[in-house]
This record gives C-alpha cells, structure tokens and sequence, in this order.
C-alpha cells in the first residue's frame, strides 16, 4: 500500500508538473474488442524519481503506469489507473508496453473460457472451500478440453458433449 500511495503521487506530481523538464516516455494506443472500445495510455517514469524504492528493490529501472477509458456498449464508462514497477531499461518503454498487455491477454482469455465456456461467474456456490475446489476442478476440466484436439468445438460444446458422451468423456480424460 505504501509504494502503490508513493508511486500514485509521483504521477500526480508530475501531471500537476505537465511533465516539464521530467525523463518521460508517453504512447496511447486504442482497440475494439468484446463489443467495447479501449483507450489506454502508458506513461513510464524512470526510478530516479523515487530514489529510496531503487534500493529497496534491488534492479528496479521504471514505474509505469497504464489509464484506460472503457466505453461499454451500455454506454457506461469506466476509468481505471494500474501500476507497475520494472526491472527492464527505461528506454525499452515500448518493450513494458507488451508486456502489460501480453499479461492482460492472457488473464483475460482464461477468465472468458471460465466465464463463457464453464459458466463459472454464474455458480451461486461459495460455502466453505466449495468454490476454491470447483474453481480447481474447472481449470483441470479447462486444461483437459483444450487438449482435445479431434473435435474443433470450443470449450462449452466440447463440455456439452462430454456430458452426452461417454464415449468422447473418456478420450478426454485419456482412458
């Protein structure tokens, strides 16, 4: 919390400085997906800025930190600020870029198949360790049917079919 607070404030301070004579880098970049456009900008800031943070953390090079504006097909809005530190040279800027999305589009491809094809945002159950264990459970069944290779069907329709099939159950299991 107190390096999320130090690093909101530098940037406060440097928006509030319109970055004049600071060591900045800045790139927007813009994408429809999903029925939602996505405008984001990436502003990196080397770790000179917070000299006491480059000690604690050893090799830390960068602060970066990413705006988007999400415009919904509801019409909704929505505004969110993430930050980041890296250990990658401040001027390989378009490099942490990538990075960060390249995450995203990983945490958000497995969190669509658990949504969509595991219907996983949908399960009422949270007693106990139940939801942990189902949400172990979907990941195995994901990992499973993603390796099923015979049938092109994405990951509801391979479900579907495992469950009418004992047959194509078990060439997915592996019996």
């Amino acid at each position: 919390k107190r390096m999320h607070r130090k690093v909101d404030n530098l940037f406060q301070k440097a928006d509030a400085l319109n970055y004049n004579a600071m060591v900045f880098q800045q790139k927007e970049t813009t994408n429809y997906d999903h029925s939602r456009f996505e405008e984001r900008i990436y502003t990196v800031l080397p770790a000179m800025y917070l000299p006491t943070s480059s000690q604690t953390w050893k090799g830390l090079s960068a602060f970066v930190r990413v705006q988007s504006v999400r415009h919904l097909p509801s019409g909704d809005i929505q505004m969110a600020n993430r930050y980041y530190m890296t250990s990658l040279p401040y001027k390989k800027y378009n490099l942490m870029r990538q990075a960060i999305r390249d995450h995203w589009q990983i945490e958000n491809s497995l969190h669509y198949k658990l949504d969509v094809g595991m219907n996983e945002d949908r399960c009422p159950i949270y007693r106990g360790y139940a939801d942990r264990n189902l949400s172990i459970m979907r990941k195995i069944v994901l990992k499973l049917l993603t390796h099923e290779s015979s049938n092109q069907d994405g990951i509801a329709l391979k479900r579907m079919k495992a469950a009418l099939s004992t047959q194509y159950l078990k060439k997915v299991v592996g019996f």
